[in-house]
């Protein structure tokens, strides 16, 4: 066999060697791809619909807006897929859309046309794309008015949300829907609330039955307003305030918080007779510490809970309000690597012995530990130093007496009672107990 048909041959034998390993490779690839999709169906995890939001139903020439693509799956999952999808106009002559980057959705009227342009968003998660349209209108047309819906809204009640929609009336005698685009209020602004981001374009709700609102449209320098009239709740109206874990479930009871959670959520539910599901009315709830607790917490008008800073031990009350009804959450703050305790001058904190006639002193304690050791301690200053059982009075000689900048507490146990009664220190709306024990004098040593 000549050389040159050897060197032929096994040119040959090396392309379909290769040939084989790349369909192999692009087999298993679209195989892992397959089960990959397959997997996703079964878990719900598949997107069914991509949305596109705001709906924009006209923009000037120049005029540049951000449009968000999320994605549905069968679960209900909704997923942002701005910077996943594929993004296009039918005329780029009339508006444009950036695709991908930093600047993803942006949508930009350049020229004015008769002919609404179309914003296509093209999903590919595995083999079969899904795509969404809407259409926008690129026109230099003034708004000659706003038309704001419903009018009527005498039947509703105070602390409900209602829904209202905003209408642009353009000049070439075109509408388009503003709801999620216009800039919303309302007044009184101490009792009312008017949604103006997201999904609360266009909500509103009072807490006053006896004043009138008026709420607000304003887009592009036009603007509509209408007055709101709202009943009182009813005698089976209720307000329920409780947190919001983070698995979508709520606790109406005594809430544990570790500072180390940061910001918590809260919720007012209300319920408008004993039958209805109760609706969370945050935006138009009045949430407030109560007056022993402004300096332990914060809450935001749309109950969002946060300690103080320096604030590891306490009890604070969170009270929320509507319509009249309220209702308050207990919140115990309680940091795992604070701990406060009572101590007396030697150092017990513990159950202690003394004499009948001793003197004795006290100091909180606050003790900071890491990894279960000890690496700071701290007196801290009492609100209140009482003995926990007024029937135990007789149990010390006259007064307690807060010395040393308020932070020990001095007083002489009386030298004709024995027995138990226990002291009690409040700080930060807690209580904290030390129990003394009094024996006669001359009955053995005491401390």
């Amino acid at each position: 066999m000549s050389p040159s048909i050897v060197k032929y041959r096994t040119l040959a034998i090396v392309f379909l060697i290769f040939f084989t390993i790349s369909c192999s490779s692009g087999d298993s690839s679209k195989m892992a791809l397959i089960i990959e999709e397959d997997r996703a169906i079964a878990d719900g995890e598949v997107i069914q619909e991509l949305l596109l939001t705001p709906q924009i139903g006209r923009i000037e020439p120049g005029e540049s807006t951000p449009i968000t693509i999320t994605g549905v799956d069968s679960n209900g999952t909704v997923t942002d897929l701005t910077n996943q999808v594929t993004l296009s106009t039918s005329d780029s002559a009339v508006a444009t859309i950036v695709s991908g980057g930093a600047n993803a959705g942006l949508l930009t009227g350049v020229s004015a046309d008769s002919t609404d342009v179309t914003v296509i968003a093209t999903y590919t998660q595995f083999t079969t794309p899904i795509r969404s349209e809407t259409t926008v209108s690129v026109s230099d047309e003034p708004i000659e008015s706003i038309t704001l819906a419903p009018l009527s809204t005498n039947t509703n009640q105070v602390c409900e949300e209602l829904g209202f929609t905003a209408t642009a009336n353009y000049r070439d005698s075109r509408s388009f829907e503003i709801t999620a685009v216009a800039d919303w209020s309302s007044s009184p602004e101490e009792t009312s609330a008017a949604g103006n981001l997201g999904a609360t374009k266009g909500k509103f709700g009072g807490s006053d039955a006896a004043t009138v609102y008026t709420l607000t449209v304003n887009y592009k320098g036009v603007s509509a307003n209408t007055d709101i009239n709202l009943t009182g709740l009813g005698d089976d109206a209720s307000l329920t305030l409780a947190k919001l874990e983070s698995d979508g479930t709520i606790d109406d009871s005594n809430v544990n918080y570790d500072p180390d959670e940061g910001t918590i959520a809260l919720v007012a539910l209300l319920s408008l007779s004993t039958e209805d599901d109760p609706v969370v009315i945050n935006p138009y709830a009045n949430f407030e510490m109560t007056e022993d607790s402004q300096a332990l917490a914060t809450i935001s008008a749309l109950g969002e809970f946060t300690s103080q800073d320096g604030v590891t031990q306490a009890s604070a009350t969170v009270s929320v309000s509507c319509g009249g009804i309220s209702d308050e959450l207990n919140i115990t703050i309680d940091d795992e690597d604070f701990e406060l305790v009572i101590e007396d001058e030697n150092g017990n904190a513990e159950a202690v012995t003394y004499n009948q006639g001793e003197e004795v002193t006290l100091s909180l304690i606050e003790i900071e530990t890491e990894d279960g050791e000890v690496v700071e301690r701290n007196e801290v200053v009492a609100t209140t130093w009482q003995i926990a059982d007024s029937r135990d009075e007789d149990f010390i000689d006259g007064n307690i007496d807060i010395e040393d900048s308020g932070f020990d507490a001095v007083f002489t146990l009386a030298d004709d009672e024995t027995g138990e009664f226990e002291i009690e220190a409040i700080y930060n709306n807690e209580s904290y107990t030390f129990r003394i024990t009094v024996q006669e004098e001359g009955a053995g040593d005491g401390t």
